[in-house]
């Protein structure tokens, strides 16, 4: 990894990351301080959110499920539009313009640079998790003490997941550099996987065969999903085989840069 390298990706993507950091923390905030309005008004026209008893009381219990029902949302879909801009602007679009060049004219190996990318990816999607972690906790302490291993539980889940997504994103985007189908794949992937988890709900078929639809929240905030630790495990390790497998295929492609 190059340290310089890596400020300069935080230097040029700063905003970006503080952007929807800020955007999606916003709404878990104003979901917690409207929590009771929220409730009143779900009971009435949905009949209770999922998992939720229309007549539970707002507590820091309730607020924990309420607010991980809302995961499916702002903890996959937010962060997947947050990392497909990010891997095109490290990756794909640097290929595209030939800016790559400069970098490694300076004697900066392929694989180095790849890695680096992955690096500072990875390490956005960690921080936008771990904001989420502790900003929306401490808010829920509003309507009462929360179960912090649960809260910590569901958070880590979901931030593996995106690890695993944004891996098979920055595979595409690097494979298949400098081609009309990189920048496609990259972002029509992700897309195919939330296309494929809505079919599930109908077929449950098509659910085995995306990422997203592997976290039971209510089990994981229930503590009775014994074998979550074990989706994150798969989690891992689809990241780790997907980001080496980008070293390899981007080393050995030829650019013209």
């Amino acid at each position: 990894m190059s340290r310089p390298l890596l400020k300069y990706f935080v230097k040029k993507n700063w905003y970006l990351l503080a952007g929807f950091t800020g955007l999606l923390l916003l709404e878990f905030v104003i979901c917690i301080f409207m929590m009771n309005l929220i409730k009143g008004m779900t009971d009435k026209l949905l009949g209770g959110a999922p998992g939720l008893s229309e007549d539970a009381p707002v507590d820091g219990a309730y607020a924990l499920s309420f607010i991980s029902n809302l995961f499916p949302m702002y903890g996959v879909m937010f962060p997947m539009v947050f990392y497909i801009m990010t891997i095109f602007k490290v990756l794909s679009k640097p290929v595209d313009n030939t800016s790559l060049s400069a970098h490694l004219m300076t004697g900066m190996p392929r694989w180095k640079y790849i890695a680096t990318a992955a690096v500072f990816v990875l390490g956005s999607i960690f921080a936008i998790f771990l904001s989420v972690f502790v900003v929306a906790g401490l808010c829920m302490l509003r309507w009462g003490q929360i179960d912090w291993v649960a809260w910590l539980n569901l958070n880590a889940s979901f931030m593996f997941q995106s690890f695993a997504i944004a891996s098979v994103c920055f595979f595409f985007a690097g494979t298949f550099a400098a081609t009309k189908q990189g920048t496609g794949l990259a972002i029509g992937v992700p897309i195919v996987f939330v296309l494929l988890n809505m079919l599930g709900g109908y077929i449950k078929f098509f659910g085995y065969f995306t990422l997203i639809g592997w976290i039971d929240i209510e089990k994981v905030v229930a503590g009775t999903f014994g074998l979550w630790w074990l989706v994150d495990l798969v989690f891992l390790i689809v990241t780790g085989c997907f980001f080496v497998a980008t070293l390899f295929m981007f080393k050995r492609k030829q650019l013209s840069i």
